[in-house]
């Protein structure tokens, strides 16, 4: 049976590399966009084909233009959702790996004298060179071990207690140069990482123009769903001829016709 086209798109509010995380070949959404990450699953095993488009919303096109032109509903990536894991798998498996940030400590051994000091700065002026390989070093989006501190408990022992006391044990997060304040309370109703080998990242100060489809958006609305398969091809196949402006990635929208 053929599968019925969604595309899920959003306006992002920032573009680090860090959600989405377009680095090491393949394209994965592990934090923010919670109801997005929570209900794709349900929507794939609904025998759906879904993609996820995010555009340049107002705030983050009048940081990254300043001023020299308007980028507001502009596309910054297209991707299909290859497949989805929990937390923990992602942070475990051997694959995944790669997407864990570098330690500050071993990012200024490999990449000495550059600091992290320097790549913060770079970040608060909103120059983010993504294609930089120390960069996707740390921008990497696992950051979290799938810990769940509503279910697992460590007893410790107080003085002139008997038989411990039951406490909740926080996840653990690795190195997250931006103090991404959502927080494990706020990602892990998210539930998934969403995978995408298959995927198309222009970045917001390079957006991708698509006069077609901004009658269906309105950034005032951050969510939208769009149905119509016939839009949603076109809106495939508009970003598959636009390769050229696609950021120098690995892998960046390779695709097998």
């Amino acid at each position: 049976m053929e599968k019925n086209l969604l595309c899920r798109t959003y306006f992002q509010t920032h573009d680090t590399g860090f959600a989405p995380n377009p680095c090491h070949g393949f394209l994965t959404l592990a934090n923010c966009m919670k109801k997005i990450r929570k209900s794709t699953p349900t929507l794939i095993k609904s025998n759906n084909e879904v993609w996820i488009a995010g555009f340049c919303g107002i705030d983050l096109s009048q940081k990254v233009c300043k001023g020299q032109k308007d980028n507001v509903q502009k596309l910054i990536y297209l991707a299909k959702v290859t497949k989805y894991v929990d937390y923990k798998t992602y942070w475990n498996a051997p694959k995944f790996q790669c997407k864990k940030p570098l330690s500050e400590e071993a990012f200024e051994k490999k990449y000495h004298p550059k600091s992290i000091k320097e790549i913060k700065e770079k970040l608060g002026k909103n120059f983010i060179d993504i294609t930089d390989l120390s960069y996707q070093e740390i921008c990497g989006d696992n950051i979290w071990t799938g810990i769940d501190e509503n279910t697992e408990m460590t007893t410790i022992k107080k003085s002139g207690c008997g038989g411990g006391k039951k406490i909740q044990t926080k996840p653990v997060k690795n190195l997250d140069i931006w103090n991404h304040n959502g927080g494990w309370e706020y990602d892990k109703k998210g539930e998934n990482v969403l995978i995408c080998d298959e995927f198309y990242y222009f970045g917001a100060d390079n957006a991708l123009d698509i006069p077609q489809i901004k009658n269906y958006l309105h950034p005032k609305h951050r969510h939208k769903d769009i149905h119509d398969q016939t839009l949603i091809k076109e809106l495939i196949e508009f970003v598959r001829n636009n390769k050229q402006h696609l950021k120098d990635l690995k892998n960046n929208g390779v695709y097998e016709s």
